[in-house]
């Protein structure tokens, strides 16, 4: 249940642009070092303790199934490799000029990301349209099937209105954000052919894909998308470490290769072009569509600050982020604070045979506060969701269409499971005008027509039930496996 098709591709118009801009001047605001700008840049971050990078596994002695073939720069890193796949007959976007370029940046990537290309990268010069079905052929049955079912989990936290599809609606937003794209498995890259010459935000696409063809030769980076499929969770957190890497990557090369004042005015003119598809689209989609880049780009920040090298990055290869919290907390990524295994009853024995389950797994820290998000301010959902230790929910349907969803949250301790209580509590009471409200210390019901909520907790645990009616509602009485 993924958002995700296996394609990489770099989201990175006009929206992620601005996005990726503003990392970068944050950074060249800096020292003078160019490796410790993007490190020092970032105002109020707290650095990680060193002694925590003991418990981050070498690349050689990693056992996960991940097979690190890290091979780390030279001062100029020798081989790269770079061959353009030109038109037969020459044309003004792809002259000497510009495949000299495309050497130019291959060079200059591998010095900022400290590896060498073992092998050659052949851009494909293509057109708009041509990157664009490229994009739709990437997206298998699977994927429009996981986008099935993340749409029933949307629909029913209200995330995204029921009148509205997933899936023509994440088209949309890939045919205006996508401007760059690696094929990870193909180890294919896609340059569209009227970016050359390269002006500043070529440069920069290019280098953020160099990058991923960099992860795919080293660290076999499809393999670890694929090995975590079917979690959508622990997806995000593996992608968040690619598309961080090649953002943090590509920070560094444009303080080398690209003068500051290019930036400027490339920042300017995303900031004016506007992304109307995408400025329109659900909050929920815009923040995971960004989440990779942005709270990626943070993480990468922190394991490559615990000793301003590329070791501790490298070593995350082999021993992947496994959730969004560690994503977001990466001292919890740094001492190995895995999630906890969270089982719900087999909800489908309370119901008749007209009802099955069309989604489950588990939420994670990101999704949980993006949904909390909904009706708190972002600082309240977010001091809510911290402490998340585990969860597991289902979405239920009926042959009539009807909805239920189920979920059961653990968290560090009782105390975050108290807090996370009473902010679940806030957050629904402003929700809509509800009809009852049976209240208490651990237990709450809410109903209103066509829709009823359960919040109950025991311990360090939280359990919560959205259903249609009272008679669905009174089947998950006495759910909670508390």
């Amino acid at each position: 249940m993924s958002l995700f098709p296996k394609l990489q591709a770099n989201i990175a118009g006009p929206a992620g642009l601005a996005l990726l801009l503003a990392v970068i001047l944050a950074a060249c605001s800096g020292t003078s070092s160019p490796s410790h700008q993007v490190a020092e840049g970032e105002a109020g971050r707290t650095p990680v303790s060193p002694s925590l990078v003991s418990t981050v596994p070498s690349p050689a002695a990693s056992t996960a199934t991940a097979t690190n073939t890290a091979t780390t720069a030279p001062l100029r890193p020798t081989p790269t490799f770079l061959s353009a796949a030109i038109p037969s007959t020459p044309s003004p976007t792809t002259d000497d000029t510009g495949i000299q370029d495309l050497l130019q940046i291959t060079d200059s990537v591998a010095l900022s990301r400290g590896l060498v290309f073992l092998r050659e990268v052949q851009p494909e010069l293509v057109g708009r349209r041509q990157m664009a079905d490229r994009l739709v052929s990437g997206i298998d049955a699977e994927d429009r099937q996981d986008m099935a079912d993340l749409q029933e989990l949307y629909w029913i936290l209200g995330l995204l209105d029921p009148s509205r599809q997933l899936y023509p609606l994440f088209l949309e937003l890939l045919e205006e954000q996508v401007i760059g794209l690696f094929d990870m498995e193909e180890e294919d890259l896609l340059v569209l052919a009227e970016s050359l010459p390269l002006d500043a935000k070529g440069q920069l696409t290019l280098a953020h894909e160099l990058v991923h063809a960099l992860q795919a030769q080293h660290f076999e980076a499809f393999r670890l998308v694929e090995d975590v499929k079917g979690s959508p969770d622990s997806e995000l957190a593996v992608r968040a470490l690619l598309e961080g890497d090649a953002t943090f990557s590509s920070t560094l090369y444009s303080i080398d290769n690209i003068d500051l004042r290019e930036l400027l005015t490339l920042l300017e003119r995303s900031e004016s072009a506007g992304s109307p598809v995408f400025d329109a689209a659900p909050p929920v989609l815009q923040k995971t569509l960004t989440f990779p880049y942005d709270a990626g780009y943070d993480f990468i920040t922190a394991l490559w600050e615990t000793r301003f090298s590329w070791t501790v990055v490298n070593a995350a290869y082999g021993r992947p982020p496994s959730s969004t919290e560690q994503v977001l907390h990466p001292v919890k990524y740094l001492a190995g604070e895995a999630p906890l295994e969270v089982s719900l009853p087999p909800m489908a024995a309370r119901f008749s045979d007209q009802w099955s389950v069309v989604s489950e797994g588990a939420l994670g820290e990101f999704l949980l506060r993006t949904y909390l998000e909904s009706g708190l301010a972002d600082s309240e959902a977010e001091r809510a969701a911290a402490g998340w230790g585990g969860d597991r929910f289902q979405v239920l349907r009926s042959d009539s269409g009807d909805r239920t969803f189920v979920y059961l949250v653990a968290w560090d301790t009782a105390e975050e499971a108290r807090e996370f209580f009473d902010e679940y509590r806030r957050f629904t009471d402003g929700l809509r005008d509800w009809e009852a409200d049976d209240a208490g210390e651990t237990r709450v019901q809410w109903h209103s027509p066509g829709r009823w909520v359960l919040l109950e907790r025991e311990g360090d645990r939280v359990f919560i039930a959205i259903s249609p009616d009272q008679e669905t509602a009174r089947l998950l009485d006495g759910a909670f496996p508390g």
